[in-house]
């Protein structure tokens, strides 16, 4: 059956390749037959310029996603949301005033990583100061009318799931002594701070791997500390952490006065952002952990993204700073979890491991490693399998002075495409960050090399 399907997918973008060189795709498959790969090529959804609608925004690019008819693509930009009609190429509306500048401002936010799941926009939402809370943040399309709304006048239309686990990690001080009055870890600073957890950037929604439920959960990878300055000590932040959540826990709004809905779903506001305290009932608490062992990268992983045509989940990752890694020194790194494969349930990586050659470097992971230990023992998770995707059947080997043994196979993808912004359409097509200010159609090949589609 596999086999019958590919070979029936690559007939009908033959076909339909055939029919938009001929001009008659519109008159020979109806829209409602196609896919959204189809959709883009048959409409010439190219590329798109959103420069005049985002010099407002703080910052670049950060997410793009479409919604299941290709009418609208949203892309967030660190504290607004643009909504883009496709087929003009305009952009139609937007929300803004999430927070000054970015997470590094005090009371600043920052809008990442964008999924649009049952008739719904998903976002990362980040208040690092003085909040130190993580959000999904939650908008319904038909709520954005027009350029310019703040979300702090609409009462409804944009929501917030408040995530336990980063919010707990962040906060986490391990066995360090934190800077501020209440002893959390604090922002920027190398002490504290569980898996080297900064926040979250990805989120996606699909099937776990080999699980075959059809179950879909939604995603939310961690931000993560490079091992750069004062984290060059570090050995605890060599995993991408992937929160699961359960996506039927926050589908029906919360209403206190009835008491009705999903207490996690709540109307976002400025004031839940950058208060430190909560309700219990209040964050929404995993129903599982992947454990994605790539050694370090750089705010771990800015964009995840299921396949949309495979089981396979997709993290783009920055830069690697860190000896060991020089294969990912230069260019971002893309790292695929094989869907299919399941996971392998062992000790969790920390630094227990460490053989680093000076005494002091060494001795400093041994005792942050033992901050992690529960009941006297390391704690066990669930690792999944990364593919092969360099073409060189990649094995698994000991990865520099971590002294954890392991497969890691990524590819490298130029700056400022993938990390700024991907959304899977489909048979190998996506629309991905062109730049700051651009989003254009590409394909990629079976090494994640991807080619911009051009108009002939």
């Amino acid at each position: 059956m596999k086999k019958n399907k590919k070979a029936m997918t690559r007939i009908v973008s033959l076909f339909m390749a055939l029919a938009i060189m001929l001009g008659l795709a519109g008159s020979l498959v109806q829209a409602e037959d196609l896919e959204a790969w189809e959709i883009a090529l048959k409409n010439e959804y190219f590329t798109y310029d959103v420069t005049d609608a985002a010099t407002e925004a703080s910052g670049h690019l950060q997410g793009i996603c479409v919604d299941d008819e290709m009418k609208y693509a949203y892309l967030s930009y660190t504290d607004t949301l643009l909504k883009l009609d496709m087929a003009s190429g305009d952009v139609v509306g937007s929300v803004c005033d999430f927070g000054p500048g970015s997470f590094t401002a005090e009371g600043g936010a920052h809008l990442g990583c964008l999924a649009f799941y049952d008739g719904k926009v998903y976002g990362s939402l980040e208040y690092k100061s003085p909040g130190k809370k993580f959000f999904l943040a939650v908008f319904e399309p038909d709520k954005i009318t027009e350029v310019g709304m703040s979300f702090q006048d609409m009462e409804e239309g944009v929501d917030g799931v408040l995530l336990y686990e980063p919010t707990a990690d962040f906060r986490d001080p391990l066995n360090d002594s934190p800077s501020s009055e209440d002893g959390t870890a604090v922002n920027e600073e190398a002490l504290g701070h569980k898996f080297g957890c900064s926040g979250i950037d990805g989120v996606t929604f699909a099937r776990l791997p080999g699980d075959d439920s059809g179950k879909i959960y939604c995603l939310v990878a961690y931000g993560v500390y490079a091992n750069k300055d004062e984290w060059l000590n570090r050995y605890d932040n060599n995993y991408n952490i992937i929160r699961v959540y359960d996506p039927e826990m926050f589908d029906e709004r919360y209403d206190a006065a009835a008491g009705t809905g999903d207490s996690a779903l709540r109307r976002f506001t400025y004031e839940r952002g950058i208060e430190m305290e909560y309700e219990d009932d209040e964050a929404l608490k995993a129903v599982d952990t992947l454990y994605v062992w790539t050694g370090t990268t750089n705010w771990g992983c800015q964009n995840l993204e299921a396949e949309r045509d495979s089981r396979d989940i997709v993290l783009y990752t920055y830069r690697s700073p860190k000896a060991g890694w020089e294969k990912w020194s230069e260019k971002d790194g893309v790292f695929v979890i094989d869907g299919e494969a399941g996971y392998e349930m062992k000790e969790i990586e920390v630094g227990q491991s460490n053989k680093n050659a000076d005494d002091a470097i060494k001795q400093a992971a041994l005792d942050k490693a033992e901050s992690y230990k529960e009941d006297g023992q390391f704690p066990e998770g669930k690792h999944v399998f990364l593919k092969c995707i360099c073409g060189d059947d990649c094995e698994a080997k000991e990865w520099a002075d971590t002294g954890y043994t392991t497969m890691v196979c990524g590819a490298v993808n130029e700056k400022a495409t993938a990390t700024y912004g991907i959304v899977s359409l489909g048979n190998g097509y996506y629309f991905m960050a062109h730049d700051n200010f651009q989003l254009s159609l590409y394909q990629r090949d079976e090494n994640f090399n991807f080619t911009k589609v051009k108009a002939d």
